[in-house]
Formats: structure tokens, sequence, C-alpha cells
């Protein structure tokens, strides 16, 4: 499971010139994770940061994310893991995107660079919705990703449940063990996501996904990826 603390990460308080910058990024601290929180994140491929930014970004990524439900929709591609008919508890996600989403991925590369070592750049970052339910199918991120920052934007959804000994199998593979009535979605390691901070996972190597429960409001996790350029 991954611990958190106040070590976890280094933080400076924004400069003159952050403050004056856009709604997005000025009150982004100018974080860099611990030695302890590197290491962590490199052992196990996730870890929890929390802190990254202000109530300020916080408030800015809710009313985005409030305000592009409307228009939200269905990927129509992506990573897909085939289940059984009678096995599908779990709605599809629509998602949409904005410039305060888009900006906060810009100025978080360099968190996710220090964290993994590597020369990762912003791929693409969406909203995800939960309008009812929580619920994620077991799965694998899609290739576009070596590192996905989540956070929750809007409402609460419980942990995601990551299933490092299932690292290796294929999408068919998950789907399998998804069908099977003897399958528990919930007995893996549970990841939280802070609502001012971050949690971080090797999301296209580490397979994860959610059991279901009914939300009490709008519900919506930002979801930022990274990957190599080479």
């Amino acid at each position: 499971m991954s611990g958190r603390s106040a070590t976890d990460m280094v933080v400076e308080q924004p400069t003159a010139a952050a403050v004056a910058g856009s709604a997005a990024t000025a009150g982004i601290r100018r974080c860099r994770p611990s030695p302890a929180a590197r290491a962590r994140f490199r052992t196990s491929g996730h870890v929890t940061l929390d802190d990254v930014w202000t109530r300020t970004v916080g408030d800015a990524l809710a009313e985005e994310a409030s305000r592009l439900f409307s228009i939200a929709v269905v990927p129509s591609a992506g990573p897909r893991t085939p289940v059984a008919a009678l096995r599908r508890t779990v709605a599809s996600t629509p998602v949409a995107a904005g410039p305060v989403l888009e900006q906060l991925h810009e100025a978080l590369a360099g968190l996710v660079r220090a964290l993994s070592g590597r020369m990762l750049v912003p791929s693409f970052a969406v909203y995800g919705y939960f309008p009812e339910a929580d619920g994620v199918v077991l799965h694998l991120d899609t290739d576009a990703t070596d590192i996905v920052l989540l956070t929750t934007a809007l409402g609460e959804v419980g942990p995601l449940v990551l299933h490092p000994d299932l690292e290796g199998l294929t999408p068919s593979q998950l789907g399998d063990r998804e069908s099977d009535p003897r399958w528990d979605p919930g007995g893996g390691v549970p990841l939280s996501y802070p609502s001012l901070g971050v949690a971080a996972l090797r999301g296209a190597r580490i397979p994860h996904g959610r059991p279901p429960r009914l939300v009490a409001t709008l519900s919506a996790v930002a979801a930022l990826h990274y990957r190599s350029p080479y």
C-alpha cells in the first residue's frame, strides 16, 4: 500500500511571478518529491503526494470539470478490457478536457520527471466523470502513458485498486479475471486520490480498477498522462 507523509514533498512557497500567472498554475507550489517518495515510486510504481497545489487550483479544476460535464463523451478509442456480458457492472466513463486542466498538465511535467528520473512529456489529460457510480473495470492504460497523475477534481470517488500481482497480463487475460465470478475486484492495493495533490501510477504497467459504489453527487477524476517522446 502506498504510504504518504509530510516528508514526501519538499515544498517552496509560490514565487511572485507564479502568483501573477494563470489561474491554473499560480497556486502550484514549486514542489519536488522527497528522496523517499522517489524511491518508493521507482520500487512499487505508485505513490501519493499531497499539497502539490493550493485550494485556488482545486477550485479552478472543480469549476471547469463541472462546467464541461454537459459536453463529455465516451472515447471512441482507447484500451478496452473484454468482459463477459453477465459481469459488466461498470458503465463507460465519459471524458472532457479544458484549458485549466491543460495548463496544469504542462506545469506538472517537471514533477513527473523528478519523480521518475526520466524525460517524460505530456501526452493527454482528461476529466473522467462518474455521475451515478464510480466503478472502473480492471484495465491497463493506453500505450500513450508511462506515468499518469490522478486527482479528485469534483465530488468524491473511492480508492483505485491496484493489482501488481497481475502485471504482465494482456487485456484479454485481465478480461478473463474480471469475467470470473470468483474474482474479487477489491482485493488489491488501494490508492487514494488527494484533492490538492496527486496519486502517481505507472498505469500502462500495473493493472488497476475500482469496484463500483454509488456516488452522492457528480464526481470527476482528473487524469494527466505523460510518456517518453522517444
